[in-house]
């Protein structure tokens, strides 16, 4: 069966999230800060506290750059 993945995660620095081995979208959640959020494709977008993104399922990777550390964020995926 599926199984569900929920990450808290605190970043103070920019970082990449491979998320190449997950076939399902992925819910990414900002509980405190602000950032950048780019993908493999180039899209690039800003990001703050309590905002909610939904990533397909062709999402490769995201890099994550936190504007105003630390960036506090859930990610979840099934």
């Amino acid at each position: 069966g599926s199984e569900m993945c929920i990450r808290d995660s605190t970043l103070t620095a920019r970082t990449r999230c491979d998320w190449s081995a997950t076939d399902s979208f992925v819910a990414i959640v900002l509980l405190q800060g602000s950032g950048s959020l780019t993908d493999n494709e180039g899209n690039r977008i800003d990001v703050r506290q309590g905002e909610t993104w939904l990533l397909p399922a062709s999402t490769q990777w995201t890099e994550i750059t936190p504007h105003t550390a630390p960036l506090r964020l859930l990610t979840s995926r099934i």
